[in-house]
C-alpha cells in the first residue's frame, strides 16, 4: 500500500499532509484584488530588486483597453506566467526581462542585471 499524499489550501500557503506532519509551503507571489474582475500578482524579483505586478483574469473578460494582462497557472507556491515579462522603468539599462515558470524566475540574455542568463527561485513573500 502507497503513501497517500493529500493537497488543500490553508490560509496563503500549501499544505501538504504526509500522514505524520504538515508542511507549509510558503506564497512567491502576492495576489491583489483590483475590484476589476481581475487580480495583481506582485513578485518580488531578484535580478532587478523590484516588485513586479502581473495582472490576470479572475475569470472575467479582458481587461478594458490596452492593459496588458498574463495566463496564470492559478498557484501562488509555484507559479507560472504566460507570455514573458519585461519591465524596464523608463529605461533600457533597467530592463529585465524572464519568463516565470513553476516558481522559478528564468532571466533572459537581454536583461540588464547580474541574474541574465540564469534561473533562480522566486523569493516568498513576507
Amino acid at each position: 500500500m502507497g503513501l497517500m499524499i493529500m493537497l488543500w489550501t490553508k490560509g496563503d500557503g500549501l499544505c501538504v499532509d504526509g500522514g505524520m506532519s504538515d508542511a507549509v509551503a510558503k506564497p512567491v507571489c502576492e495576489k491583489v484584488d483590483e475590484g476589476t474582475g481581475h487580480w495583481l500578482l506582485m513578485i518580488r524579483c531578484p535580478g532587478c530588486g523590484y516588485s513586479h505586478g502581473l495582472r490576470v483574469l479572475n475569470g472575467a473578460k479582458a481587461p478594458e483597453g490596452n492593459l496588458p494582462h498574463w495566463w496564470w497557472n492559478g498557484d501562488l507556491v509555484k507559479p507560472t506566467f504566460q507570455p514573458s515579462l519585461l519591465c524596464h522603468r523608463g529605461t533600457a539599462e533597467l530592463r529585465c526581462h524572464s519568463w516565470i515558470k513553476d516558481g522559478k524566475i528564468m532571466f533572459l540574455s537581454d536583461s540588464h542585471h547580474a541574474l541574465k542568463n540564469q534561473t533562480v527561485d522566486l523569493p516568498v513573500v513576507e
